[in-house]
């Protein structure tokens, strides 16, 4: 990655911090060898225009104008795809599309969550009705991405400033997904925290484990641990881990993290 877009970042961390009161220890920079198509989560509007035309992209800043985007660089190969199919098959089958001025219920949101290792795909319809009449028609063609192994419905009654509702459904396909990083097998969901770049994340708990200085009789709180992928590597050499999470989704699946990889003391 360019080192003065870099520095830039790092020095918009350090003055965010400093404005709260924190003074950051120097960790160094540590950026990646390919800054491209690393994200592995992805949420996008969905909205129709005055001709008909489907447009999928991220909202502008506090509006709800969709700008639409044929192609994320960050975002995951198989995301892309994902994306592109589903336009295609919006128009095609003319689906429904969520608008609050129309009145009109329908598709508002799509959410992607991508593991490249091993390569899987989770695709997540977000609707403000709990119907997808086309889902089985969709999963057909989204079977043309290898990786895809799983289709949702989410419904959120209100998706005009949020994007998840609290009722997932599977609809088709493996609800029990999972990423190696690492030595640690961890179960990851669509409404659960986890890191967005895979290829980082071990390079970040290193980066901790370091600035933590644990030994191992300390006693370490994660805080917003999210599905406990840290609170797990940080447990090999502490004493005792407390992860503090909020999401219900993101606490069950530190459990079920930490009886995958017979971690007892977290």
């Amino acid at each position: 990655m360019d080192v003065l877009q870099l520095e830039y970042k790092k020095q918009r961390v350090v003055q965010a911090c400093l404005d709260i009161g924190i003074d950051l220890p120097d960790s160094g920079i540590h950026g990646m060898a390919e800054p491209w198509a690393y994200r592995k989560k992805g949420q996008f509007a969905v909205t129709k225009t005055a001709e008909g035309d489907i447009q999928i992209g991220l909202m502008a800043a506090r509006s709800q104008r969709v700008v639409d985007m044929k192609k994320c660089w960050i975002q995951a190969d198989p995301v892309n795809k994902a994306v592109q199919l589903i336009r295609e098959f919006l128009n095609e089958h003319n689906s429904p599309v969520f608008s609050a001025n129309l009145e009109q219920n329908g598709i508002a949101h799509l959410a992607f969550l991508y593991t490249d290792n091993p390569a899987q795909l989770i695709v997540t319809m977000v609707c403000n009705v709990n119907e997808f009449p086309q889902w089985d028609q969709l999963r057909d063609t989204l079977k043309q991405i290898p990786e895809f192994v799983a289709l949702y419905l989410n419904v959120n009654p209100d998706p005009r400033w949020t994007v998840l509702g609290a009722d997932q459904q599977l609809l088709w396909g493996n609800s029990a997904v999972s990423q190696v990083v690492g030595d640690l097998t961890l179960k990851v969901s669509v409404q659960a925290f986890s890191q967005t770049n895979s290829q980082q994340t071990l390079c970040l708990w290193e980066c901790v484990s370091r600035l933590l200085q644990a030994k191992s009789a300390d006693i370490v709180f994660d805080l917003y641990c999210g599905s406990g992928g840290m609170s797990l590597y940080l447990a090999k050499k502490v004493k005792r881990v407390y992860g503090v999470e909020l999401n219900g989704q993101a606490v069950q699946d530190a459990n079920d993290n930490k009886i995958l990889n017979k971690r007892d003391n977290c």
